[in-house]
């Protein structure tokens, strides 16, 4: 259990050992995913709704536009942290200009990952969409079932993105890493990558309660709330990959 411990504690020693360049580093993506999220309120209609009315879109193109920026902010604050993160020497000064092409490929990648967990997932979820319609959803025993089964499917999504995501940062920074090289290098711990992915799971569980707790305290604040917890938990994620990167492929120690 020590080699996670030391995973999520070189992870918050990536976020936390300069504040203030952490904030520098993530910002583009956070303004470009805040102006795709004005867009999209400006965009479509019933968002706030308190009752089960499906959203309505009112402007297409401008819905496009903050779909295209959002994608772009995402994959803006995930290269430009594992650069910020990875690089080395003269490197360095090329951290915040990553080139067109750094881009498209972190992009494939991650469409690449999408695609691998959701067929991944396909098994469990059946399995637990069966049990929902054997069982009555009024039923405490059935619902503790599927919650059980809900996390241990995650988990396990959880680690088979671990196992192969190391593509991404390697395209972040340039580089090309195979998906059976991911996997590889991923191997020789793979009991330990296990086990950062439960605790990433429980980290998030933690992040969301507070967050729930501070929006419901804060109802005029629940849309920044949400906000912040969302740039917390995908800087946690990246810094993990970052840092699995760092030390399965560049060889660098996690103490």
């Amino acid at each position: 259990m020590s080699t996670p411990i030391n995973i999520f504690n070189r992870t918050f020693a990536l976020i936390f050992a300069e504040p203030g360049q952490t904030l520098k580093v993530i910002s583009p993506g956070v303004i470009a995913c805040t102006v795709a999220a004005i867009l999209t309120g400006a965009s479509v209609t019933g968002l706030d709704a308190t009752d089960l009315a499906v959203p309505s879109v009112t402007n297409p193109l401008l819905f496009i536009c903050a779909l295209v920026i959002g994608a772009f902010g995402i994959i803006a604050f995930a290269v430009l942290w594992h650069r910020h993160a990875l690089l080395t020497d003269d490197a360095r000064a090329e951290v915040m200009r990553p080139s067109a092409g750094v881009f498209g490929q972190y992009l494939l990648g991650a469409i690449i990952i999408f695609g691998i967990t959701f067929v991944a997932s396909i098994p469990g979820g059946f399995v637990i969409g069966l049990l929902a319609a054997i069982f009555p959803q009024t039923a405490s025993a059935s619902y503790l079932i599927g919650v059980a089964l809900g996390a241990m499917l995650g988990i396990f999504l959880s680690w088979i993105a671990l196992r192969v995501s190391l593509i991404l940062p390697a395209a972040a920074i340039g580089q090309k890493l195979k998906l059976s090289e991911s996997w590889r290098a991923t191997g020789t711990i793979s009991r330990d990558v296990f086990w950062t992915a439960v605790l990433l799971g429980v980290l998030n569980f933690v992040i969301a309660e507070l967050s729930g707790g501070i929006a419901a305290m804060l109802p005029g604040l629940s849309i920044a709330v949400g906000s912040i917890q969302i740039v917390i938990q995908s800087l946690i994620y990246v810094s993990v990959l970052s840092t699995l990167y760092g030390h399965l492929i560049q060889g660098r120690p996690l103490t």
